[in-house]
């Protein structure tokens, strides 16, 4: 577990066989992780990189849409607006909202 003793990381909540109050669980395991927010400027950037790419690899590819040919310029604005415009800004809200208590 040197990931966690690195970047000091807990486990809130682990549950070897959760109640599912609403919708489907098809999962058997349930585990809850915090990190310390010093790395919100880390982490929120990464997140809004994991989004940019599951939202174009995985939902757009599923959806209706329509389909675009490859455009590395059109990546790398999507790439950017996500690391500014998600990842960043979920970060430090929940920064903001994890002080509180």
């Amino acid at each position: 577990m040197s990931v966690f003793e690195r970047y000091k990381g807990h486990v809130l909540a682990a549950d070897k066989s959760p109640a599912v109050v609403e919708g489907k669980w098809v999962h058997q395991k349930l585990v809850l992780l915090s990190f310390p927010d010093e790395h919100a400027f880390l982490f929120g950037p990464l997140y809004g990189i994991a989004v940019f790419f599951f939202m174009n690899r995985v939902v757009v590819q599923l959806s209706a849409a329509t389909k675009y040919p490859f455009s590395l310029k059109m990546m790398l604005i999507g790439l950017v607006i996500h690391i500014f415009c998600v990842g960043t800004p979920i970060a430090l809200a929940a920064r903001r909202f994890l002080l509180r208590g």
